[in-house]
């Protein structure tokens, strides 16, 4: 062989050496890139994901506190006597109220957890 052709041969082989390792480092940043995105995107929907719960748990906060039973009878005495649509004795006393609202609030909450898992 000639030494002229060794020299060739090497000098391709250097070439596609570099060529490679440029390609590596390339590829990585484009990873490390691509996984910081990832990363900060996770971070954000988890922000609006315990956004959210928070806001659920305070509308569930709020409807308990609207749809009391107590409330509820007190509200159609108040306003549906002179109401053509409903009555207010459509409207059942305290403790059948209470009873169903219960039942009710426990079906949710049973349901919820359901959802939950």
């Amino acid at each position: 062989m000639d030494i002229f052709k060794i020299i060739k041969i090497r000098h391709y082989i250097n070439i596609i050496i570099v060529m490679k390792m440029l390609a590596s480092v390339f590829i990585l940043f484009y990873m490390q890139f691509k996984f910081q995105n990832l990363e900060e995107r996770l971070l954000k929907i988890n922000g609006e994901i315990s956004y959210y719960e928070n806001n659920l748990n305070l509308l569930d906060a709020e409807m308990t506190y609207l749809s009391r039973p107590e409330r509820l009878v007190r509200l159609s005495r108040q306003y549906l006597q002179k109401n053509n649509y409903i009555a207010s004795n459509q409207v059942k006393e305290y403790k059948v109220l209470q009873k169903y609202y219960l039942v009710k609030l426990e079906e949710y909450h049973k349901n919820r957890i359901v959802l939950n898992n």
